[in-house]
């Protein structure tokens, strides 16, 4: 959504907000008004109306300052509501008297649904003239009990007006309509007056002395940076830290903490641990940090894995793969066990092609239990541990980098054997089914966090290639088909000792 259209939503969404339904006083009606069109304060942007809306808007060049606001025989241009955040507190008295300056002395309305009506003198009234009896307060402001020095705010506070017809509706107030507020000393009642259209209807509120001051007792790290590892010339990155304060009177809440709160931070050389000291309000907290020569020449993919296999201590890999071997032919229902083989239609008949899924659950223990798909090795484990093999398996990949990691994305690299093991565990866990997966090639991103040099993930994992089925005794026709396999839930993460 472009700019212009935002505004336009804004000024919709605070006019059907702030507008008053039916006709108070004589003239000019409610609306707004628009290179010679009126349209209605009730207008969305889903009705047909938003259409000759925009039309006029263009008609324009989208000068806010030209478009009207009417209401209650209120005005204001709509570029003084947007930069006020609301129509109440800039809407000014008397719109009839802006009627050939401000407001044309014609108009053509259109109404929510694109209908054109015919031209009407905005002088005339659209309603009945009607004359307000009495005010009062439908719905108290939200705020009755105030601290010494507050301003006074009267969010909630609804005045519903009453006329000599029997109606009754809500009237718009602003601050300006209020009087006797005064918060320089306590008092225990102080009675405030809201004027409407010469109307009045009173509240009281109480101010109250200031409370005792609340002293911050001290500060503590209660989650640490994301980064605490640099490289010599880095610039100190607070990322995910949280630093709370605990006050005098049991409180606690986080703190704003910016680099000026930090001292001790030095990249210029390198250094085992160097203490850096937050300090808020005279309070401080201490952590460490790890300062690395910067390593020489470009990054790469091959010397990030590199890095990243001389670091590397998994304890555990965690994912799952699903997939679909395309068009293969079925007869019946379709199921082998967990790996979830079966057919879209729960009935086919032998000739009938139809797409398979495969789902995979990824386990890096060897279970035997229910038939659960297993393997003895981590899915990737080879580019992300072993010696050589992993640095040549990246050789092609494209590094990119934001301010935490390094992403390595392969392209139609191949597929590595710990995949594979885990496609072919997959098509053959049932003793009736043999099949075999060939030319499978390999799409993915390697994430290698900045601060600790390890993989942390795999992500976007889109494996291709051929499933060639050579035995069945589950109504798989045999034959060569096209397979697509992908990690689901979310990219496998790696963790570590």
């Amino acid at each position: 959504m472009n700019t212009r259209k935002k505004i336009l939503v804004t000024i919709l969404s605070l006019v059907f907000l702030f507008s008053i339904t039916g006709a108070a006083f004589a003239a000019p009606a409610d609306g707004y008004y628009v290179n010679g069109h009126r349209y209605e304060l009730t207008l969305g942007v889903t009705d047909a109306g938003y259409l000759n809306y925009l039309e006029d808007m263009a008609a324009i060049n989208f000068d806010f300052t030209r478009v009207i606001i009417v209401s209650n025989d209120q005005y204001a241009d709509v570029q003084a509501a947007v930069n006020a955040g609301g129509i109440a507190e800039v809407l000014q008295p008397d719109a009839q008297q802006q009627i050939g300056t401000l407001l044309p002395e014609t108009v053509i309305p259109v109404a929510n649904d694109g209908a054109i009506g015919t031209e009407e003198n905005v002088g005339d009234s659209q309603g009945v003239d009607l004359v307000l009896e009495s005010i009062e307060i439908s719905q108290p402001a939200d705020k009755l009990v105030y601290n010494v020095g507050d301003s006074l705010d009267i969010t909630g506070l609804e005045v519903k007006g009453y006329y000599d017809d029997g109606s009754s509706k809500i009237l718009p107030v602003a601050k300006s309509n209020v009087t006797g507020f005064d918060s320089s000393a306590a008092v225990a009642s102080q009675t405030l007056t809201i004027t409407v259209g010469g109307k009045s209807a009173v509240y009281t509120v109480e101010i109250k002395e200031s409370g005792t001051t609340v002293l911050l007792d001290h500060i503590a790290i209660t989650t640490p940076a994301a980064k605490l590892v640099y490289n010599v010339g880095d610039e100190l990155d607070l990322s995910g830290m949280v630093v709370t304060g605990y006050y005098s009177d049991g409180s606690s809440q986080p703190e704003n903490i910016s680099v000026s709160n930090v001292t001790g931070f030095d990249s210029s050389a390198a250094a085992a641990s160097q203490t850096l000291t937050i300090t808020v309000k005279d309070k401080t907290a201490e952590y460490t940090v790890e300062i690395k020569e910067k390593t020489t020449g470009p990054v790469t993919a091959v010397s990030l894995i590199e890095n990243a296999i001389a670091n590397f201590q998994p304890v555990n890999a965690a994912g799952k793969f699903g997939g679909e071997v395309l068009s293969v032919k079925v007869v019946g229902d379709v199921t082998v066990n967990k790996c979830d083989f079966k057919t879209d239609l729960t009935s086919i008949n032998a000739s009938k092609v139809q797409t398979a899924t495969m789902t995979v659950n990824i386990s890096p223990q060897v279970q035997t239990t229910d038939k659960d798909v297993t393997i003895a090795n981590f899915p990737f484990a080879e580019i992300i541990s072993g010696s050589g093999i992993g640095a040549d398996a990246v050789a092609g990949g494209v590094v990119t980098e934001d301010a935490n990691y390094y992403y390595i994305q392969l392209t139609n690299a191949e597929c590595p054997t710990s995949v594979l093991k885990i496609i072919d565990a997959a098509g053959n866990v049932s003793s009736g089914t043999k099949m075999n997966f060939t030319d499978q090639k390999a799409d993915c991103q390697i994430t290698v966090s900045k601060a600790t040099g390890l993989v942390v993930s795999v992500d976007n994992v889109k494996i291709t290639g051929k499933t060639n089925v050579t035995k069945s005794t589950m109504n798989l026709a045999n034959g060569t088909y096209n397979n697509t396999f992908w990690n689901n839930d979310g990219p496998i993460i790696y963790t570590y000792k």
